[in-house]
């Protein structure tokens, strides 16, 4: 079972005796904030795991069109690596996704495309296009450096019932963002349940929440979550029908030369 460091004990101890009016320094709060956000950044969630999800796109009149997919992930020390990959429709069976995060903030982005039969780059802006005409854009799929973000606690708030960290990140200059900034609602097991995103003028144009997670094989785990795009009036629903944790992947598969063929 993972143990947690001192200050994340007062963290938790924290949210069962504060109120919501919580206040603190801002020293201090950019010091909380800052721990925090390195803790979900290192959350554990297994050695790997394999999901089988489905992906709902709404429209804005409530038309659906559902895809399946899978979603496997290994982590390595400092490294994470996600390959995801669609099995229906038919316009989007065979396209694939990898996400191979080497620590430090490098992260590099492959899509495969069947129709191509070979696998493209995502980088610089491209990061802000969205990830199979969906309502996540390639830089909501990378983890958040928090290195690269000024991280400061806004203060204590409650989401569907449970007690919440309130964590601003906001881009470091020279850090390339499509956001102003995000806000982030962070449950005491270090689950971001809920995050507001802001366009550069600082307007409130995406909104994330989880709308079920409970814990599996004794890691808590979002089943349900729901990205909405408030300017486009379109959403994205991501649902995990089974997951497994800690099942002995081969690395092997999270590699660009086998995305077409695994």
């Amino acid at each position: 079972m993972k143990r947690y460091k001192p200050l994340v004990f007062l963290i938790l101890i924290l949210f069962l005796t504060s109120s919501t009016s919580y206040a603190i320094s801002k020293e201090k709060a950019l010091k909380l904030g800052h721990e925090l956000a390195w803790k979900v950044y290192n959350r554990y969630i297994g050695n790997d795991s394999c999901a089988d999800m489905q992906m709902i796109l709404i429209n804005s009149t409530g038309n659906k069109r559902i895809r399946t997919m899978k979603m496997w992930t290994l982590n390595e020390g400092k490294k994470r690596f996600t390959l995801i990959r669609f099995y229906s429709p038919a316009d989007i069976a065979g396209t694939a996704f990898l996400d191979q995060s080497y620590g430090k903030g490098k992260e590099v982005q492959h899509l495969y495309l069947p129709a191509l039969g070979r696998a493209r780059r995502i980088s610089g802006r491209l990061k802000t296009h969205r990830f199979v005409n969906s309502d996540f854009t390639y830089e909501d799929l990378e983890r958040h450096y928090p290195e690269h973000y000024t991280n400061i606690i806004l203060g204590i708030g409650k989401y569907k019932g449970h007690k919440c960290w309130i964590l601003e990140s906001i881009p470091k200059p020279g850090i390339y963002s499509q956001y102003s900034k995000y806000i982030s609602w962070i449950t005491p097991y270090l689950l971001p349940v809920k995050i507001d995103y802001y366009d550069k003028n600082g307007k409130l144009i995406k909104t994330y929440r989880a709308l079920k997670w409970k814990k599996t094989q004794n890691i808590w785990t979002i089943y349900d979550g729901i990205m909405k795009d408030l300017v486009a009036k379109h959403s994205t629903e991501l649902i995990i029908n089974k997951i497994r944790y800690n099942i002995g992947l081969d690395k092997s598969i999270f590699s660009v030369n086998r995305m077409g063929t695994f």
